[in-house]
């Protein structure tokens, strides 16, 4: 049992793409659906208005198991995912691990990555590094969104939309 995430572009009341991510991912559905982290600076708007395609518009007023309604025009999107790299996670790991994932690809688990460091800890063990977020499917879609020709970044919205 979970829920489904589902994203579409639209643009006067049209389609764009087709469902640019239909499917599960808990951790993302978290920061999505409850605004966290960097998610809680995105510009969501929760009417849908003209802009948005009339089936989508009906299932908000049904509710037919979908829920969670919002969207953001593109361009809003686009810029939001340039300041926050919500696609990046960060913190400080110590040298021997960086060094492992840097020259042989090791990972570093969750676990490994600390937001600060202790007291007593000697800085020159420890390295502050980006990594790739795992969890975080956004890049992907921006990918998606930057394929779509002659997009007009003004006039287009990214609709997301839940459904049990």
């Amino acid at each position: 049992m979970g829920v489904d995430i589902h994203m579409y572009v639209v643009s006067y009341g049209k389609y764009l793409s087709s469902d640019l991510f239909s499917g599960r991912n808990y951790l993302w559905f978290d920061k999505i659906n409850n605004n966290e982290d960097e998610y809680a600076y995105l510009n969501w708007k929760y009417t849908l208005d003209e802009n948005i395609p009339e089936d989508i518009r009906r299932w908000q007023k049904e509710n037919n198991g979908y829920y969670g309604f919002k969207f953001v025009r593109i361009s809003e999107l686009l810029d939001w995912f340039e300041t926050y790299k919500p696609n990046i996670t960060a913190g400080w790991v110590h040298k021997i691990d960086a060094w492992k994932y840097r020259m042989k690809n090791i990972p570093i688990f969750e676990d490994d990555i600390y937001s600060c460091l202790e007291n007593n800890a000697i800085v020159e063990d420890w390295e502050f590094l980006e990594l790739p977020d795992p969890d975080d499917c956004m890049e992907y879609i921006i990918n998606q969104i930057k394929e779509i020709p002659n997009l007009e970044t003004e006039n287009s919205y990214l609709v997301v939309y839940f459904d049990c």
